[in-house]
């Protein structure tokens, strides 16, 4: 009875974990679902066996208390079994000093031999850091019976096979610092690891000689994405660097994702390097069309360097006035001068572009340079008329990669080459360059092309993807496919990305998965405040040795951009929410003195972090940012996130100025590109929002604007409803002297636009009254100027001199030298 009371305690927890610590969880499992059926347990099964000897141990616990000996010995296989756990691999049992240890039973992976040889290295070296002792391997790998053995007075599981017994041999043939590996082992894992030369061993119980080789450590892979020669496109390749002896040509890589073009491209500019140009590199950031110039930004930091004012004085000494232009670019805010207080938007945007593209002229242009793109599909409309500036002034041989030739750039001014997969003679060099091996299969050469249909990206990920997994084997100096390739591998390259993400070393690809929520390029430091840093640091220099990730300038790049947006897509709504949010606050907390530069980042993150109270801020931000770049269209699209907030939100976050403030902006860009409802549509919003929280001054500005946008289009029986609709509120006021004296100038502009000359005399005069009690006004300096025009249309010629005369003393005290401009040559007019 007490047997059958004690089977029944297997279930409570803490005798279970006790018991399935002598046996393997999952046999465990086993055992307590189906306890009548033993054989159920036992399979035929491929492992890789493992045995492990502590060299000199017997001599060191001579004269020891047996009690001692045994603490020293759960030390030593504490240490053993924590590696062998984090390799997936299980221990079969312990024998003195020695420990058997399994990879594929009881449950098996793809890479069980390739998971061995890591773990024994990784074994050999704690031992040896840990406890200054050596220790000898024996590692083969074959078929055995993995089961139950014993009866109901002993029981024990085990795998039994010559596998395992040739494992044992090879340990005893191991000198002490020693791992010996099988020949099957080494089949299936000499791409991966480094090997001594073969040697022919009698081992006991062995017939015939044993081949084995002496495991020598991790073999260093080369970068996966980059290969050092070009395979492939010689026809391609030969037509490009006829462009590089011609400055001012422009040629186009294209093709579809993973085809090859960064890869050519790089390869021209390291061609270009070796001839002794200049070269000038852009990647476009795959969500940059709407960030102006990101691109050209971190050259133009580079070329004005520290001291930005003094360089850019140096470089264009007559230009020295138009550097507040470029405060955008450099993120450093500079006060305006009189050449540029004035420019309008679009005079500002051509300006800054010649500046950009002198700037540019002047560190590169001394002699004829290379200039690469890479992405043209995502490059912003800004960075493409630079380019195009830059390629006019017949300085620089451009080579454009892209996915498609952008519309924005001039067709009959280049040539293209639009590249093609692989045809299927070109498959065996690149898998023996990406693999580093002499030969390969015809069977592999024709299931890798069928699978990839000869697109080398994807050749390139599908190898390694089969390589890490074991599937790809040496024998007889011919590297092979060891078994038929799953039916459920993936079939496009963002599933074969996503298997090799999940292939890839644990710290490796969580911070693979980490970094693709920061970008294709980001400061390294972001991302200690997503993941652990102890991650962070081994996981980088293991991404950097696999090629994924460059490191530049404390920088981290991806090599591939399917390869980021396959991580970032692998991650899980929640996890991504959660980076998202991490990655702000590291920004803010941590690069507070660049902040600007991170202002569209931190809007993206805000938003994806689930944090629309920041988001709307730094939208906002961005929009603003773009403003001084002149580019109106980015700054909209902006404003346009920013405003999708509810009004109540807005007040609820005490941030309803702000919104009003965005709208106003908004409206005012829309007004330049002559989308007039849109300009209406967020003024009446406005105008809605401002009353609701009763600030009639701002409501007022509102129904301006409304009004103004009527006139324009036509609609002068409902501006004129309008004006008068803001008189009434703000005469109701009394204290908005200068809107009061502004809408009279509009309202008297709409009666000159209707022909009604007297009504418009009458509100302008009006307005006098008004402006005789304020000193310096806009409003005032507008009136006058506007009832100059009106004495021009009815001849009073020493009138409108006069009120001409005192629109430009007013606009003389303010400073505004555009109104100024304005009222000389309407002086001009008068007095032709």
């Amino acid at each position: 009875m007490r047997k059958k009371s004690s089977i029944r305690k297997l279930s409570e927890p803490a005798i279970a974990k006790a018991v399935s610590s002598f046996v393997p969880e999952q046999v465990f499992e086993r055992l307590v679902r189906h306890p009548e059926k033993l054989d159920r347990v036992g399979e035929r099964r491929t492992v890789t066996a493992m045995f492990v000897d502590i060299a000199g141990f017997t001599p060191l616990c001579e004269g020891r208390d047996a009690e001692d000996v045994m603490a020293l010995l759960n030390r030593l296989f504490e240490s053993i079994l924590e590696i062998v756990s984090r390799y997936g691999g299980t221990v079969d049992k312990f024998m003195g000093d020695a420990a058997v240890i399994l990879f594929g039973a009881p449950v098996a992976h793809e890479d069980d031999p390739i998971r061995a040889l890591a773990a024994s290295l990784e074994i050999a070296d704690k031992i040896v850091k840990s406890h200054a002792l050596q220790i000898s391997i024996g590692i083969n790998t074959g078929e055995v019976v993995a089961g139950i053995v014993g009866n109901d007075s002993h029981r024990e599981y085990t795998v039994i096979g010559d596998a395992v017994n040739t494992a044992s041999r090879l340990q005893s043939a191991a000198s002490p610092g020693e791992i010996l590996v099988g020949e099957e082992t080494y089949e299936k894992s000499s791409l991966n690891f480094r090997f001594g030369k073969a040697r022919k061993l009698a081992l006991k119980g062995k017939s015939v000689a044993t081949t084995a080789r002496p495991l020598l450590g991790a073999r260093t892979r080369k970068k996966e994405t980059a290969l050092p020669k070009l395979i492939g496109r010689d026809s391609e390749l030969k037509l490009l660097l006829k462009s590089l002896n011609r400055p001012g040509s422009m040629s186009f890589i294209t093709g579809v994702a993973g085809i090859g073009k960064t890869a050519l491209l790089t390869y021209l500019r390291e061609k270009a390097v070796s001839n002794g140009m200049e070269t000038l590199d852009i990647t476009a950031i795959p969500w940059g069309e709407n960030s102006p110039y990101a691109p050209i930004q971190p050259i133009i930091k580079g070329i004005l360097g520290k001291n930005p004012a003094r360089t850019f004085s140096r470089l264009l000494p007559s230009e020295t006035e138009l550097l507040p232009l470029l405060s955008g670019i450099i993120g450093i805010e500079i006060p305006q001068t009189d050449r540029t207080r004035y420019l309008s938007p679009v005079e500002k945007r051509e300006t800054l572009l010649a500046l950009l593209r002198d700037l540019i002229i002047i560190r590169y242009g001394n002699k004829p340079f290379f200039f690469g793109v890479d992405g043209a599909e995502s490059l912003d409309q800004f960075t493409i008329k630079l380019i195009v500036e830059i390629h006019l002034s017949g300085k620089a041989s451009i080579v454009i990669s892209g996915r498609t030739v952008n519309v924005f750039i001039p067709r009959h001014r280049f040539f293209e080459i639009h590249l093609k997969p692989f045809a299927k003679r070109f498959i065996a060099p690149l898998i023996r360059e990406i693999l580093s091996v002499k030969k390969v299969s015809s069977e592999l050469v024709e299931k890798v092309f069928t699978e990839t249909g000869g697109n080398p990206g994807y050749i390139i990920e599908l190898v390694n993807l089969l390589s890490s997994r074991g599937k790809i084997v040496q024998r007889k100096g011919i590297t092979r496919l060891d078994s038929p390739i799953d039916e459920s591998l993936p079939r496009d390259i963002e599933g074969i990305l996503t298997a090799r993400i999940d292939s890839l070393p644990p710290d490796a690809r969580e911070t693979l998965r980490a970094a693709s929520v920061l970008g294709p390029k980001f400061p390294s430091q972001l991302l200690f405040g997503i993941i652990d840093k102890g991650i962070v640091n081994n996981g980088v220099r293991q991404l950097e040795e696999l090629g994924l990730l460059d490191i530049e300038n404390g920088e981290l790049r991806f090599t591939s951009t399917p390869m980021l947006k396959a991580a970032y897509n692998s991650l899980f709504v929640s996890v991504r929410t959660e980076f998202h949010r991490l990655a702000a606050h590291r920004i803010t907390s941590h690069l507070k003195s660049r902040i600007e530069d991170f202002y569209e980042s931190l809007a993206r993150h805000f938003e994806y972090g689930n944090e629309p109270k920041k988001a709307f801020r730094y939208q906002i931000l961005s929009a603003q940012k773009q403003e001084k770049r002149f580019a109106n269209k980015e700054a909209l699209y902006y404003y346009e996130k920013a405003i999708r907030i509810k009004d109540k939100q807005a007040i609820e976050w005490d941030l309803w100025r702000e919104l009003f403030s965005a709208l106003d902006c908004a409206g005012r860009l829309y007004w330049y590109s002559g989308n007039l409802e849109r300009v209406i549509e967020l003024n009446t919003r406005a105008r809605q929002l401002a009353g609701q929280m009763g600030d009639t001054p701002l409501e007022t500005d509102a129904i301006n604007r409304i009004a103004l946008a009527n006139q324009e289009m036509g609609h002068f029986d409902k501006a004129l409803q309008l004006y008068e609709k803001q008189l009434s509120v703000l005469e109701k006021i009394g204290t908005e002297k200068e809107r009061l004296l502004q809408a009279l100038v509009n309202l008297g502009s709409l009666f000159s636009d209707l022909g009604n000359l007297e009504a418009a005399r009458e509100t302008y005069e009006r307005g006098l009254d008004i402006a005789r009690g304020l000193k310096n006004s806009m409003g005032a300096a507008n009136l006058m100027g506007n009832l100059g025009w009106l004495e021009c249309q009815t001849r009073e010629w020493n009138k409108a001199e006069e009120y001409f005369r005192r629109a430009g003393q007013i606009d003389e005290a303010l400073g505004n030298i555009r109104g100024q401009a304005i009222n000389a040559v309407n002086l001009a007019q008068v007095y032709r």
